[in-house]
Protein backbone atom coordinates (compact mmCIF):
# COMPACT_ATOMS: atom_id res chain seq x y z
CA UNK A 1 0.00 0.00 0.00
CA UNK A 2 1.21 3.26 -0.67
CA UNK A 3 1.86 5.49 2.30
CA UNK A 4 1.19 8.67 0.96
CA UNK A 5 -1.91 7.62 -0.41
CA UNK A 6 -2.72 6.28 3.15
CA UNK A 7 -2.20 9.76 4.47
CA UNK A 8 -4.17 11.37 1.87
CA UNK A 9 -7.34 9.28 2.96
CA UNK A 10 -6.76 9.90 6.74
CA UNK A 11 -7.15 13.75 5.73
CA UNK A 12 -10.99 12.85 3.94
CA UNK A 13 -11.74 10.59 6.98
CA UNK A 14 -10.72 13.43 9.75
CA UNK A 15 -12.83 15.51 7.65
CA UNK A 16 -15.81 13.67 7.55
CA UNK A 17 -16.16 12.13 11.08
CA UNK A 18 -14.58 15.21 12.75
CA UNK A 19 -11.28 13.19 14.22
CA UNK A 20 -8.64 15.44 15.51
CA UNK A 21 -5.40 14.53 13.80
CA UNK A 22 -2.87 15.84 11.21
CA UNK A 23 -5.18 15.91 8.31
CA UNK A 24 -8.17 17.97 9.63
CA UNK A 25 -4.90 20.25 11.41
CA UNK A 26 -3.72 20.66 7.44
CA UNK A 27 -7.50 21.73 6.30
CA UNK A 28 -7.42 24.37 9.28
CA UNK A 29 -3.86 25.30 8.49
CA UNK A 30 -4.87 25.74 4.56
CA UNK A 31 -7.92 28.03 5.43
CA UNK A 32 -6.46 30.24 7.77
CA UNK A 33 -3.65 30.83 5.60
CA UNK A 34 -0.82 29.33 8.74
CA UNK A 35 2.49 28.85 6.23
CA UNK A 36 4.96 27.53 8.82
CA UNK A 37 2.04 25.06 10.17
CA UNK A 38 1.15 23.78 6.43
CA UNK A 39 4.92 23.30 6.06
CA UNK A 40 5.74 21.36 9.84
CA UNK A 41 2.84 19.34 8.69
CA UNK A 42 4.11 18.47 4.62
CA UNK A 43 7.90 18.02 5.81
CA UNK A 44 6.83 15.56 8.57
CA UNK A 45 4.39 13.48 6.04
CA UNK A 46 7.63 13.60 3.98
CA UNK A 47 9.88 11.93 6.09
CA UNK A 48 7.67 9.88 6.64
CA UNK A 49 6.54 8.29 3.62
CA UNK A 50 10.70 8.30 2.70
CA UNK A 51 11.10 6.70 5.62
CA UNK A 52 8.37 3.60 5.33
CA UNK A 53 9.47 3.45 1.89
CA UNK A 54 13.13 2.69 3.17
CA UNK A 55 12.49 0.39 5.74
CA UNK A 56 10.38 -1.54 2.87
CA UNK A 57 13.30 -1.51 0.67
CA UNK A 58 15.55 -2.87 2.88
CA UNK A 59 12.99 -5.83 4.35
CA UNK A 60 11.83 -6.54 0.76
CA UNK A 61 14.82 -8.88 -0.05
CA UNK A 62 14.31 -10.80 3.44
CA UNK A 63 10.33 -11.24 2.39
CA UNK A 64 10.99 -12.12 -1.17
CA UNK A 65 14.53 -14.27 -1.20
CA UNK A 66 14.55 -13.76 -5.18
CA UNK A 67 15.48 -10.56 -5.23
CA UNK A 68 19.12 -10.25 -4.66
CA UNK A 69 20.88 -6.62 -3.03
CA UNK A 70 23.98 -5.50 -5.56
CA UNK A 71 24.97 -8.43 -8.03
CA UNK A 72 26.51 -7.70 -11.44
CA UNK A 73 24.91 -7.74 -14.79
CA UNK A 74 26.34 -11.45 -14.74
CA UNK A 75 24.51 -12.95 -12.01
CA UNK A 76 21.24 -11.97 -13.44
CA UNK A 77 22.03 -13.50 -16.94
CA UNK A 78 23.28 -16.97 -14.91
CA UNK A 79 20.13 -16.77 -12.91
CA UNK A 80 17.89 -16.62 -16.05
CA UNK A 81 19.77 -19.16 -18.55
CA UNK A 82 19.14 -21.48 -14.54
CA UNK A 83 15.60 -20.47 -14.90
CA UNK A 84 15.55 -21.59 -18.92
CA UNK A 85 17.44 -24.93 -18.06
CA UNK A 86 14.80 -25.88 -15.42
CA UNK A 87 11.69 -24.91 -17.56
CA UNK A 88 13.35 -27.43 -20.51
CA UNK A 89 13.89 -29.95 -17.95
CA UNK A 90 9.89 -29.45 -17.32
CA UNK A 91 8.82 -29.59 -20.19
CA UNK A 92 10.92 -32.33 -21.35
CA UNK A 93 9.76 -34.61 -18.22
CA UNK A 94 5.72 -32.91 -18.80
CA UNK A 95 6.44 -34.74 -22.21
CA UNK A 96 8.37 -37.83 -21.44
CA UNK A 97 5.65 -40.75 -21.61
CA UNK A 98 4.84 -42.37 -18.76
CA UNK A 99 6.17 -45.43 -17.64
Amino acid sequence: MNVGVAFAGALFIEQIFQLPGMGRLLVQSLAAADLPMILGIVIVVSIVVVFVNLVVDLLYPLIDPRVRVGGSKNDSTTASRGLRRELRAQRRQATEPAG
